[in-house]
């Protein structure tokens, strides 16, 4: 939420205005109900037309204007953190391979010869990340976060963690898609950032896949490790309605800046109540 979109957050469609953002929101108060995210952890039934609202990586304009507009108006929404980009301020995978391609040619034929497909950061691992780095030296960190745009600080999250309408959730500890990282990797990603997530005492045991979409960011090993790891509830980007807000994973549809008026969002709606959605993560 941001009316200085980076080039990063434009390139990918990650940003919309503050007008359209209060728009959209205000079209979700009028038409659904929204609930708590803690709601979803334990088991209790939930309203007709029951709706979270969520929000990924934590972007400083996420908690500056978006969190900070729902707390005004008393509304709940669930935040799914990157600790490393908080902590360290250092760039996201997605925004690091992004700008490695764009900068640097090298990258580019050093990506074919490893016969990667874009967009490189689904299938960029720690290994080859390393080889980059000892082929090409490291990046600017500070031309990486210019070009991402900034992250929220630990004093953001700090602001918000006594508040009623805020739960802080996983999403791993750097934006690694999960079919990218072995087993080991995956678990020490979700574990490392639930260690800073129980920092606050908003946070809650739900987790939510980076990039998202079923079989190409995560598959069902992944979901029977997040079980194991003590995940309460858990969320990929497939785009459906769930029918069943008891399943163990659940899907989310992502608002854009082409979501702008009234009748775009009732047909995305639409679009979305035909997504197959499978029934097994129950």
């Amino acid at each position: 939420m941001t009316n200085e979109p980076s080039l990063f957050a434009r390139k990918f469609g990650l940003a919309v205005s503050l007008d359209l953002f209060s728009r959209q929101i205000d079209w979700i108060r009028k038409n659904f109900n929204v609930i708590h995210p803690g709601r979803l952890c334990v088991d209790v039934p939930l309203p007709d037309n029951a709706a979270l609202i969520t929000f990924d990586d934590g972007f400083y304009g996420t908690f500056a204007n978006g969190v900070e507009h729902l707390e005004k108006i008393e509304l709940p929404s669930v935040v799914f953190l990157n600790m490393q980009a908080i902590i360290e301020q250092r760039p996201l995978l997605s925004a690091l391979a992004s700008f490695r391609e764009s900068s640097l040619p090298e990258f580019v034929s050093f990506a074919k010869r490893e016969r990667l497909t874009k967009p490189f950061h689904l299938c960029c691992t720690p290994s080859l990340m390393r080889r980059v780095d000892e082929l090409f030296g490291e990046v600017d960190q500070a031309a990486v976060i210019g070009y991402q745009g900034r992250f929220a600080s630990l004093d953001q999250l700090r602001r918000f963690e006594k508040s009623k309408f805020v739960v802080y959730g996983n999403h791993l500890y750097d934006h690694w898609n999960a079919t990218a990282l072995k087993p080991v990797e995956f678990a020490k990603q979700y574990t490392k950032n639930q260690v800073q997530l129980i920092k606050f005492s908003n946070s809650a045991e739900i987790f939510a896949f980076p990039n998202g979409i079923p079989n190409n960011c995560f598959n069902e090993s992944h979901v029977k490790m997040l079980k194991r790891l003590g995940a309460k509830k858990i969320f990929s980007g497939v785009g459906g309605i769930n029918r069943n807000s008891k399943n163990y994973l659940l899907g989310r549809m992502t608002l854009n800046a082409h979501d702008s008026n009234e009748d775009i969002l009732w047909c995305r709606l639409l679009r979305a109540s035909f997504t197959c959605w499978p029934n097994q993560h129950a």
